[in-house]
This record gives C-alpha cells, sequence and structure tokens, in this order.
C-alpha cells in the first residue's frame, strides 16, 4: 500500500499580495478552504498525515484545531522569496521520515486554489497509483490566467525519490489531470485573483 503525506505549504510574506494565505475570502481566511478539503474524511483516508510547514504562528495555529500535524515555525532560511516549494517541502519531507516512517509519496496542496474539488484529489491519487509517477493538474482550457493545458498550482502529486532526486515537482513526462471549471482553475497571487475569487 502506498504511503502518501499530504503537504501545505504556507509563507506569511508573499510579495505580489501581500499576506495573501490569510486573506478573507467570503469571511473565511484563504488557507482554510484548503483546511476544510483535507479534514473531509474521503480525502483525510488517502494520507498517512496531514502537515503544515508555516514561518506564521498565526497559519499554526489556524491548524491547530483540524488536528494537522505542524511541530514547528518554518526556519528563516527556508521561507525567504527564493526559496522554492521543492526545497521547503523536502525540509518536511525529511523532517517527518526521521522522525516517524518513510512514504512513498508526497501530494502538495497549495492554498492558494481555494475551489478544489474533493473528486480532483481522488482521481489524482488514483493515477499515482497506477502509474507511479508525478501527477499535475492543469487548466483543460484558456482562461483570464492560464493557457489551455497550462499547470494551475492546484494538485501536485510526486514519488519521494523523483522529488528528492531532481528537486522539482514538475519533471518532465509527467501525467496530467486536466481541471474542468472555470472556478477550480482560480489561482490567487494577485489581488486581480483575487478579486476572480470573490466574485465566484
Amino acid at each position: 500500500m502506498k504511503k502518501i503525506l499530504a503537504l501545505v505549504l504556507a509563507r506569511k510574506n508573499s510579495q505580489r499580495l501581500r499576506n495573501k494565505n490569510i486573506l478573507k475570502l467570503k469571511n473565511k481566511p484563504l488557507i482554510l478552504w484548503t483546511f476544510d478539503l483535507l479534514k473531509k474524511k474521503a480525502i483525510r483516508n488517502l494520507f498517512v498525515n496531514i502537515m503544515v510547514s508555516t514561518d506564521s504562528a498565526k497559519i499554526k495555529n489556524y491548524a491547530r484545531p483540524y488536528r494537522f500535524l505542524s511541530p514547528w515555525i518554518r526556519p528563516k532560511r527556508l521561507s525567504g522569496k527564493n526559496i522554492s516549494s521543492e526545497l521547503a517541502a523536502i525540509h518536511a519531507l525529511n523532517w517527518y521520515e526521521n522522525k516517524f516512517e518513510n512514504i512513498d509519496a508526497i501530494f502538495l496542496f497549495q492554498p492558494t486554489s481555494p475551489f478544489r474539488f474533493q473528486k480532483d484529489v481522488i482521481e489524482a491519487v488514483k493515477i499515482y497509483k497506477k502509474k507511479d509517477k508525478q501527477v499535475i493538474s492543469v487548466c483543460s482550457k484558456k482562461t483570464y490566467k492560464f493557457k489551455k493545458n497550462q499547470i494551475n498550482g492546484s494538485l501536485y502529486l510526486s514519488p519521494v525519490d523523483v522529488l528528492k532526486k531532481f528537486k522539482t515537482f514538475k519533471k518532465n513526462g509527467f501525467e496530467k489531470i486536466k481541471i474542468q471549471s472555470y472556478s477550480r482553475n482560480i489561482d490567487i497571487d494577485t489581488a486581480n485573483d483575487l478579486e476572480k475569487a470573490q466574485k465566484i
């Protein structure tokens, strides 16, 4: 049986939209949209654990009622604007494997994609288990932000050995999961993106 760790990466400082992970979307901090998806039984059962890596005490406190694993404040050296998601993910992954158990894959959830569907997460896991390759969500058609088949930031699922060896969630040859609806392709990085999400 494949052991998959769910990981939420959430920095407190962001460049284009300040503090975007805790900005309100329909009276709820953005990050809680992802947390509320992950707490669903059908989703939690896919993973050996759900971990939150953040340099924000506020975000860490948001994770507490969900009983997600958020054991520390991420070091400053791994929280700057030039630090990749991959480096932060590998840091969390190494800590988890040293503390608990080795895992087979890591599923990255970025808080900037608030309108994910449960069925897309389940489908991504099915594809990974069948293909044993990285699975990434892409936009099924052109939107205001993405071209057709462009990576939309919603779902990244990677075998651990691939992530550690190549230091990327997007190695050539990954499997695509196509996200159909306009709302599920929203990725909030700018004020314009947030406005689109608020209208939805």
